[in-house]
């Protein structure tokens, strides 16, 4: 056994330990095209699909906010299907490999297709301007661009307001890499597009910002013979979705979520079931934030703790107090004064509304641990809804695994971001041709080192030498020749 093999068997062993629910797809050898038809083969429970109608009737309000009617009923949405939906993605302009993967990899057995189907992408809007997948603005060519101020950093994607300018190329400018005229061409073109995709009259605040960015960068990374192949991408912001579901569900005193926020009983036993599951709270609000998030003065999020009856502040952070009362809570809603966490937007669209999740390594992770804790507090407030929640699939894994790259002879296999992508002209009929038959093992072993790192205890992880590079198989053997050379 070779030091590669060797050392797989260590990333294996690993994983299969602490993170087996990705372990299970170590053997999934089915190319990736098929793959994904199957995962996107989804049948809900009748009264899933009941709710789901209320659901779509606000994804649909939200999009016209931003889009017309007629972009709508071009892109050819699956409004009569049982939703299956990614919520990988993080509520920004397309940028990382990952991100870009997710959307990808979840539609890869359309791409391309005579008659696509528009795609909703449900995305985390909960996270700062400068994240992981973002760094404050996009990468081009191993440069970070920042496209957003320092000052503004911190500022959550859900709470900021329209910018009036993305200076794409004035971070090129600034940056002391030494462009080529073609590199340079690419961040001219984009630069414009930015400015007036994300500026039209319509548009109110970044999270229509990052809708209509998306919605056609998206066709920017498939070269120009493709693109009216692809499927139309909205991306909704899960956390507006999410406000606005409770604002219908707290019109119903009887309603659930109602009963959950604002019953003293039913709020104590979900309090409990769901203590120190990810993505939730723990008992010290180290982690997390009961119900919602509070928004500052300067769109910051404020972590919120139960105290009888209200929300409040946690310590060291500004003052805020909401009473769960549905009147206090619409009004905040409103007000954009709050935004719901990760418990109510996954349990209204998921375990209430029966949407699938298309997730990533963690997130399948963390969907299989609220599945498990709205079993338990079910059992407790409302048995009626247990065979509902357990028909949900929480394992339609799509994150993680990056298929956006490319080969040079100096460096091998090398991540392609969003505007490397698009400054190579998009992907090629043939790039696709291939990635739609390279097996999810394969395209999944690449990315065994991050998630290894990720999730394997420290007391257990052994010293890892090889690199995703080591791991790119010859499956992919073809990455290095499809690109276009501009």
């Amino acid at each position: 056994m070779n030091d590669i093999e060797q050392q797989l068997k260590v990333l294996h062993d690993g994983i299969r330990i602490d993170a087996p629910l990705v372990a299970d797809f170590f053997e999934e050898h089915t190319e990736l095209a098929e793959y994904t038809k199957q995962i996107n083969a989804y049948t809900a429970h009748p009264t899933h699909r009941e709710r789901q109608e209320v659901l779509k009737k606000k994804v649909k309000e939200l999009l016209l906010l931003t889009f017309s009617e007629e972009e709508l009923a071009h892109a050819n949405i699956p409004w009569s299907e049982d939703w299956k939906i990614n919520i990988v993605d993080h509520h920004g302009i397309l940028n990382h490999p990952i991100l870009v993967s997710t959307n990808i990899i979840s539609n890869m057995f359309q791409l391309p297709a005579e008659k696509p189907k528009g795609v909703v992408v449900l995305s985390d809007s909960g996270v700062p301007l400068n994240n992981f997948f973002h760094k404050r603005g996009m990468k081009f060519c191993g440069e970070q661009l920042n496209i957003f101020p320092s000052r503004d950093r911190h500022v959550m994607a859900y709470a900021g307001k329209k910018q009036q300018h993305f200076p794409l190329l004035e971070a090129a400018e600034r940056s002391e890499k030494k462009w080529s005229e073609a590199e340079c061409a690419t961040l001219k073109k984009v630069d414009e597009q930015l400015n007036t995709w994300g500026n039209a009259p319509h548009v109110a605040n970044y999270r229509q910002q990052v809708q209509r960015i998306n919605f056609h960068l998206w066709k920017e990374l498939f070269e120009e013979s493709l693109r009216e192949k692809m499927p139309d991408i909205f991306y909704i912001s899960n956390e507006e979705l999410g406000g606005q579901m409770l604002r219908h569900f707290l019109q119903d005193s009887t309603h659930l979520f109602t009963r959950i926020l604002c019953e003293e009983k039913t709020r104590e036993i979900v309090v409990r079931s769901f203590m120190n599951v990810t993505g939730c709270w723990d008992q010290d609000l180290k982690r997390g934030s009961v119900f919602f998030w509070g928004i500052d003065d300067e769109q910051r999020k404020i972590p919120l703790q139960l105290v009888g009856n209200t929300l409040t502040s946690a310590p060291g952070f500004p003052a805020f107090t909401l009473d769960l009362t549905p009147h206090a809570i619409i009004e905040a809603l409103d007000f954009e004064r709050i935004y719901p966490g990760m418990f109510l937007v996954y349990g209204i669209a998921h375990f209430h509304c029966g949407i699938r999740p298309l997730v990533g390594y963690g997130s399948m992770n963390y969907q299989t641990r609220m599945k498990e804790a709205w079993v338990r507090a079910m059992k407790e407030i409302d048995p009626m809804e247990l065979p509902l929640i357990e028909s949900i699939n929480t394992r339609g894994f799509i994150g993680g695994p990056k298929v956006t790259f490319g080969w040079n002879a100096q460096n091998g296999f090398e991540d392609f971001f969003a505007l490397d992508i698009v400054h190579r002209g998009g992907m090629t009929k043939e790039y696709l041709q291939h990635l739609a038959q390279t097996p999810l093992s394969a395209v999944l072993q690449p990315a065994l080192i991050d998630i290894y790192e990720s999730y394997v205890r420290p007391e257990r992880r052994q010293n890892i030498t090889i690199t995703s590079n080591d791991l790119m198989n010859d499956h992919f053997e073809w990455v290095k020749n499809v690109w276009k050379v501009n």
